[in-house]
């Protein structure tokens, strides 16, 4: 039985580890473009994008906390400045952008 290794990574390793594997399909993509290789080039160049779109999906996920414009509860994602009318701690996320809101006072 192989054994586990357990380990934790905060968001910004992540974001690092996924842009680094982001670039270096880009440089192989390139590579493979230049040799003629394009449909390899193009497997690489969707790798890439694989990696942006989940650096995307996992900032969505990290909780910011909404800028209150009014006193009459309208606040304002700071994700998108999408504007939300609504009771705090009942919208769990940006009905625009999909950014999960944190209304905890730290």
């Amino acid at each position: 039985m192989a054994e586990q290794i357990k380990f934790e990574l905060d968001s910004d390793e992540t974001f690092d580890i996924l842009k680094d594997i982001g670039d270096a399909e880009n440089e192989l993509g390139k590579q493979c473009w230049k040799d003629g290789l394009k449909a390899q080039a193009i497997e690489y160049f969707k790798h890439e994008a694989t990696c942006e779109i989940a650096i995307k999906a996992i900032k969505k996920q990290i909780p910011m906390k909404p800028i209150k414009i009014t006193t009459n509860g309208v606040y304002k994602c700071k994700s998108c400045s999408y504007l939300i009318a609504c009771i705090p701690n009942a919208t769990k996320y940006c009905d625009q952008c999909g950014q999960r809101l944190y209304w905890k006072e730290k």
